[in-house]
């Protein structure tokens, strides 16, 4: 190796490599071997690619513009970034990944624009099948949406008691034609 230390780390970073994504050797007087690695699909670099990717840039090939560009984010970019990558979790059914960059989302909004995290966040409980989460995240979206935009949170709303509406009658027609009553009790309720 050509460093001058007669100790030190080296560390490696792929996005696939030879099928190890990342690695950690020790060198030591001019021999390294290797201390750690981790294979293919665990990638780092993959995870950067799919977050060019994400913002509109082409990967493998532009990760260098994203790299830059993390110095200028702003708070207005970073809570659309966070709200953009739940939106793909959800779509792909990853819902506790999902809720964790709505989180960070929520947290890094600006205040004018915190409610449309919210109302995404909602839509997420919503298909996750939990409507009374879905309601108390519009809930706390109302308290925060500007004026003119109310009437989009109260239709939100309104849909939301509408699923849960619907899914208390399944739950009622599935009691009636169940045979032992002990499976009342192993049903969610509302």
């Amino acid at each position: 190796y050509t460093s001058p230390f007669n100790h030190c780390a080296v560390v490696v970073l792929d996005a696939i490599g030879e099928f190890e994504c990342a690695s950690i050797w020790e060198g030591k007087h001019g021999e390294i071997k290797k201390v750690w690695s981790k294979r293919y699909p665990h990638s780092l670099g993959l995870f950067y690619s799919a977050f060019t990717k994400l913002v509109g840039l082409e990967p493998i090939k532009q990760e260098f513009l994203l790299q830059e560009a993390d110095q200028y984010l702003s708070k207005e970019l970073l809570w659309k970034l966070y709200l953009d990558y739940s939106v793909f979790l959800e779509k792909n059914n990853k819902f506790e990944a999902c809720r964790k960059f709505l989180k960070e989302s929520i947290y890094s909004a600006p205040d004018n624009l915190r409610w449309k995290a919210w109302v995404a966040a909602s839509r997420v409980e919503l298909k996750a099948g939990f409507p009374e989460r879905a309601i108390k995240t519009l809930k706390f979206a109302y308290l925060e949406v500007p004026n003119k935009q109310r009437p989009l949170v109260l239709v939100e709303l309104s849909q939301a008691y509408e699923l849960m509406k619907n899914l208390n009658k399944n739950e009622k027609k599935k009691n009636l034609f169940n045979q032992s009553p002990l499976n009342h009790f192993l049903l969610p309720t509302f």
